[in-house]
């Protein structure tokens, strides 16, 4: 009969109260890394709304990339039909203009 050590005990209690022990989780892979569903691109922006857009962000805690996305979403979607109102994502975006 082997013993386990207090180590190994406390090691696999921790991991199960993290939630990393049981049943595989997804990992979920970068932006960066998800070619097939992702295309990187750059967007120059004017700094005087550069330093207001990262401020922003943080306090909303959101990422440039999903503003992009969602704005860029939006935009599409109201080429496609004139009726469909902006939203306040748009307005904000547009203070800073």
């Amino acid at each position: 009969m082997t013993r386990q050590s207090r180590f190994n005990t406390l090691a696999a209690s921790f991991k199960q109260r993290k939630g990393e022990v049981g049943p595989a989780r997804e990992k979920k892979i970068a932006k960066s890394q998800d070619k097939d569903n992702y295309a990187k691109t750059t967007v120059y922006l004017s700094r005087d709304i550069y330093g207001d857009l990262q401020k922003a962000l943080t306090d909303e805690k959101q990422e440039y990339s999903q503003l992009a996305e969602d704005l860029i979403r939006e935009w599409l979607e109201k080429r496609r039909r004139p009726d469909v109102q902006t939203s306040k994502c748009l307005d904000v975006c547009k203070s800073f203009i």
